[in-house]
């Protein structure tokens, strides 16, 4: 189980790298008043693919603990419902975006959808003891 929590633990910084990339890009390209292209697809899908396997590994740890009757504290909880939202309107904004929004109009909607979901990533983890540090400390 140590395994698992500590590749839970150590994911987060592959979900960050990839959310400032996406942001990065997608800024860069509002800015400068491009269509939503290729390179913005695939940042996009990176960060959404980096959310989904943070997301599994925390729940093969959630019910691993459940299973092994380890009590689930509220912080705990309040960090999974966070972190679910934040997922969510990931998933949701990118699949309308790619249907409903105007191509000139893509980059800046999943611009502003990003910077919100990665507030809630951010509060989701300062749900937890310590802001998350003491992920860090034996």
């Amino acid at each position: 189980m140590d395994i698992v929590f500590t590749l839970h633990s150590h994911t987060r910084w592959l979900v960050a790298i990839a959310a400032v990339v996406a942001i990065v890009k997608l800024a860069i390209t509002a800015m400068q008043g491009k269509e939503y292209g290729k390179g913005d697809r695939i940042v996009t899908s990176a960060f959404v693919g980096m959310l989904d396997l943070q997301m599994a590994i925390g729940l093969v740890l959630l019910v691993w603990r459940l299973a092994a009757g380890v009590t689930i504290s509220r912080f705990v909880w309040e960090h999974f419902a966070t972190m679910l939202i934040a997922i969510s309107i990931a998933h949701i904004m990118s699949t309308r975006t790619q249907t409903k929004t105007a191509p000139n109009a893509r980059a800046r909607v999943m611009l502003l959808t990003f910077l919100g979901v990665a507030v809630l990533v951010y509060v989701g983890i300062m749900r937890l003891p310590q802001g998350g540090l003491h992920l860090f400390m034996p």
